[in-house]
């Protein structure tokens, strides 16, 4: 399975946002291991949904959570962003702390333009 695709991003983003959730959780009486556990979105769309082509083993117990009000810790590593973050904000545009520019500047050379368009 791919876990870096957009079906994963699309299925922890409606987690974060606040959906009900349907887990289905099989129990397995051959091993000691955790039970797997498959998950069905009861809203609208092409939302993903696990399944397994194996029959199930033992009782299923189905649950349903509504993660509106759950609180969700993630992190991690977003490589130069605070770089990114510290270009744009260290310079303000407009107000009492911007450069003043008179009109000569303002002549649409295009060495003024961002180099990132």
């Amino acid at each position: 399975r791919d876990v870096s695709g957009e079906g994963v991003q699309q299925a922890l983003l409606k987690l974060v946002e606040g959906s009900r959730v349907t887990l289905n959780v099989k129990e397995n009486r051959s091993s000691r291991s955790t039970p797997p556990i498959t998950t069905n979105y009861n809203s609208g769309g092409s939302s993903p949904s696990s399944s397994q082509s194996s029959p199930p083993q033992g009782k299923v117990d189905q649950y349903t959570i509504d993660t509106s009000n759950i609180l969700f810790i993630m992190c991690g590593a977003f490589v130069g962003l605070r770089s990114i973050v510290e270009r744009r904000v260290s310079k303000p545009s407009m107000g009492f702390g911007s450069d003043l520019r008179g009109r000569q500047n303002l002549s649409g050379d295009k060495h003024d333009l961002p180099k990132h368009l």
